[in-house]
């Protein structure tokens, strides 16, 4: 799905964003997890200690 497949993202990012159910921790690993996910093979491998790097926050926490 070339072209259509960032639309995707963006959809699924606005999606999270106004999901009442997730907390706000989860609100911000979601859109984290967009930026590693692989278009071409459809993979999202980043670790949990990459994603607690990214935003501040300890693998552990990561996991909960």
């Amino acid at each position: 799905m070339p072209g259509g497949f960032p639309l995707t993202k963006w959809w699924t990012f606005q999606l999270v964003l106004t999901d009442s159910s997730l907390g706000p921790k989860a609100r911000l690993v979601y859109p984290r997890l967009l930026k590693y996910h692989n278009n071409r093979t459809g993979q999202c491998n980043p670790s949990e200690e990459r994603l607690g790097l990214d935003l501040g926050y300890t693998d552990r926490s990561i996991r909960a």
